[in-house]
C-alpha cells in the first residue's frame, strides 16, 4: 500500500451481532489493522519521518486526516465487536503502528 490509498476497510458497524458474527467480525478487523500497521510502515521507508514530522505538506496531511477516519472508524467496528463478545473492556493504541486490546473477565483482581 502507498500513501495515496485508503486504509484497509472495516466490518460495518452492526446494532445487533450474534458471537459468532462478532468473532468474525473480529478477525477481519484485526486483519485491517495488521493492514493499516504495513501502510504506515511503508509510508515511512519511502520517507523517514515524514509522517510524524509535517515537513512534507498536503501529503502528509491527507494521510493524517485518513488515518484520524479510520481510527473513529475502528472505534465504531470494535465498540460493537467487544459488546457482542461481552468483553469487560477494550482499548486502542497509536504511535508508529496501530495496536488493538480486548479484555475479557472481571477487571478486579
Amino acid at each position: 500500500m502507498t500513501m495515496a490509498q485508503d486504509f484497509p476497510p472495516l466490518p460495518p458497524v452492526r446494532s445487533s451481532l450474534s458471537q459468532a458474527d462478532a468473532a468474525t467480525d473480529l478477525s477481519a478487523l484485526l486483519a485491517a489493522v495488521a493492514g493499516a500497521n504495513r501502510m504506515l510502515q511503508d509510508s515511512e521507508r519511502e520517507k523517514p519521518g515524514e509522517i510524524y514530522s509535517g515537513m512534507f505538506g498536503a501529503r502528509t496531511d491527507d494521510l493524517i486526516e485518513k488515518l484520524k477516519t479510520w481510527l473513529k472508524r475502528l472505534n465504531g467496528a470494535l465498540k460493537a465487536i467487544a459488546s457482542a463478545l461481552k468483553a469487560s473492556s477494550y482499548s486502542v493504541s497509536v504511535g508508529t503502528t496501530v495496536s488493538v486490546t480486548i479484555t475479557f473477565g472481571s477487571t478486579n483482581s
